[in-house]
């Protein structure tokens, strides 16, 4: 449900640039993502924490905005989704005995992507260059499935588990860009290797930048269609009688001309 809301909103967004805009250009990006937290394992509650995050992908549409003849800014809206894996594994007291239980679960989030791009070298076939992104996150959905293994199977972990992931999330990443086109017809293909830094993903880590991120982003850049519309305006009645009315004044004029005598040369 949350793709095909996305994918319907993207010909929404179009509609609230200008049309006639020069040098504005859409980006569709696809990116998979590898996420690294800044710890591994840790002890909660008595019980040993393993984290393993798994990989990610990002599909998105940008919209640039021209600054200078080597820079241009652009925001941007797309779907992030993130897949990991927790292990809790200790002595669970229902049981008093040694169990694992493990979480793997995918995060879908709302991604806001605003960028600053500037261009080291022009050429005719393409461009390279650096592109700094600011991406906020809001956590649209959720899916986990649960496998319980030992003293966990008999206790009540699946029954009181509850998603501790962050509603909200955002991250910095330095993109080195790399397009490859035809400059006439404004259409190219990027191929750009990023590194980032980026909040947790549960509540427990707060907006503490303790992820790492890397990954790379293949896009289509084109340029921006233009369309025009012409508005086909109905006579106004009041002006079309003035022109009748100068019209025939001057029908007058040319047969008073035309009628005045002549003088004679004595």
């Amino acid at each position: 449900m949350l793709r095909k809301t996305v994918l319907l909103f993207f010909p929404l967004l179009l509609l609230l640039f200008p049309a006639e805009a020069t040098g504005n250009f859409i980006r569709l990006d696809y990116s998979p993502i590898m996420i690294r937290a800044g710890y591994s394992g840790r002890l909660v509650n008595g019980f040993y924490e393993n984290l393993d995050f798994r990989n990610g992908n990002y599909f998105g549409l940008n919209y640039s905005i021209p600054l200078t003849r080597s820079s241009s800014l652009s925001f941007g809206l797309g779907l992030t989704r993130i897949g990991f894996q927790k292990e809790t594994q200790g002595i669970f007291p229902e049981t008093n005995t040694y169990g694992l239980a493990a979480v793997t679960q995918r995060n879908d989030y709302w991604t806001f992507p605003a960028s600053f791009y500037y261009s080291f070298a022009r050429r005719t076939n393409g461009n390279s260059g650096i592109r700094l992104s600011y991406v906020p996150c809001v956590l649209g959905g959720t899916r986990a499935e649960i496998s319980l293994l030992g003293g966990a199977e008999q206790s009540s972990f699946a029954a009181d588990y509850r998603d501790d992931s962050q509603p909200f999330r955002h991250s910095l990443l330095l993109y080195i860009t790399n397009m490859l086109g035809n400059r006439k017809r404004s259409l190219f293909l990027g191929l750009d290797p990023f590194i980032g830094i980026g909040s947790g993903f549960f509540k427990s880590d707060g907006v503490k930048l303790n992820t790492m991120s890397f990954g790379i982003s293949f896009n289509l850049q084109f340029n921006m269609p233009r369309i025009s519309i012409d508005l086909e305006r109905k006579p106004d009645p009041k002006q079309i009688q003035k022109q009748n009315e100068l019209k025939q004044k001057q029908k007058e004029i040319e047969e008073q001309l035309k009628n005045k005598p002549k003088k004679s040369r004595s």
